[in-house]
């Protein structure tokens, strides 16, 4: 990781000045109170992983109000904060809820005002991805933002050493390799949030965010012919009668919702020109159907005409 702030640069009696300064640009929005008499010590190092951007904090023991808008800084909504602690604790304040982050556990950060305050030499990472990475699977980030998910945690801990891994070796790795393992870090971290927050949540919102979870998964996998409802009810480690439910309760049901998609994939590519060399069968298993005629069929049901009409017609507009 590349070093791009450390307090050593500066006088002592400018520090907390020029550290509060460079936090705020690199990471979010915040101010900064010493509890100490000694002078402040920071270091903040960064690389960027394929979505990914991490930065690595050392600092010594200091209060921190975090707020969405700071001097000049802005808190950039598209983007989820996720905070991996290395070393020391970090005790947090949010929406009046106090917890501990100690070593190897890990929270995502949801600001509308926050305080934290860290122990001595406390090394964290902070990673920052897209937000929809984690709201097209999860939810709204408030459900769950602030809530610790413990190194105790299975899945918590294989995140947690895959990510430090990463760090380490990210620069080694060219670029098809880290979009790879760049989603299969993520995966890991949202499995990790999803066991914590079926710990925490009442089981309406815990069916809300598992039917989120089911749609994600069918719309990474429309390709996939073998994508039923029993295999999507196995890969959400439910029974498939509860599935059932979960989408009964919207008027919906997997096996149609399945086709929706498809269908809507099929009508996104037939009408798009960088797809135009592909023939309707390409088209056809590119969406999961098994047969080109039974594709023609169900796609003249929804749209009113052939696969190969909505091509010519789309076309032209």
């Amino acid at each position: 990781m590349r070093v791009i702030f450390n307090t050593s640069d500066f006088e002592p009696s400018v520090r907390v000045k020029a550290w509060q300064d460079a936090a705020s640009r690199w990471i979010l929005p915040l101010q900064v109170k010493e509890l100490s008499d000694s002078p402040l010590e920071g270091m903040l190092e960064a690389m960027v992983f394929g979505p990914f951007s991490i930065t690595r904090v050392t600092q010594s023991a200091i209060r921190t109000e975090i707020t969405p808008t700071f001097g000049q800084h802005k808190l950039n909504g598209n983007i989820a904060r996720i905070s991996i602690q290395l070393s020391g604790t970090i005790t947090w304040t949010m929406r009046g809820q106090k917890s501990i982050q100690r070593p190897g556990d890990f929270m995502v950060i949801d600001i509308t005002t926050a305080e934290m305050t860290s122990e001595a030499r406390s090394r964290t990472l902070v990673l920052e991805l897209p937000r929809e990475r984690l709201t097209r699977i999860l939810g709204p980030v408030p459900i769950y933002a602030g809530l610790i998910v413990s190194k105790n945690q299975l899945t918590a801990s294989l995140a947690t050493n895959y990510i430090k891994k990463l760090t380490k070796i990210g620069g080694q790795l060219n670029p098809e390799l880290v979009t790879r393992l760049s989603s299969i870090a993520i995966d890991l971290l949202v499995a990790g949030l999803s066991e914590r927050i079926a710990q925490e949540t009442p089981r309406s919102l815990a069916g809300t965010l598992l039917l989120q979870r089911a749609k994600a998964y069918i719309d990474a996998h429309l390709g996939d012919p073998s994508l039923n409802p029993q295999r999507l009810a196995n890969v959400m480690r439910i029974s498939l009668r509860r599935l059932q439910q979960l989408f009964q309760l919207r008027n919906e049901n997997i096996s149609g919702f399945i086709l929706d998609r498809r269908m809507e994939l099929a009508a996104t590519m037939l009408a798009d020109s960088v797809h135009a060399p592909k023939s309707i069968s390409a088209v056809a298993y590119a969406c999961g159907f098994i047969s080109q005629s039974h594709f023609s069929t169900r796609f003249k049901e929804r749209y009113g005409m052939s696969p190969r009409d909505y091509r010519d017609k789309t076309k032209h507009q």
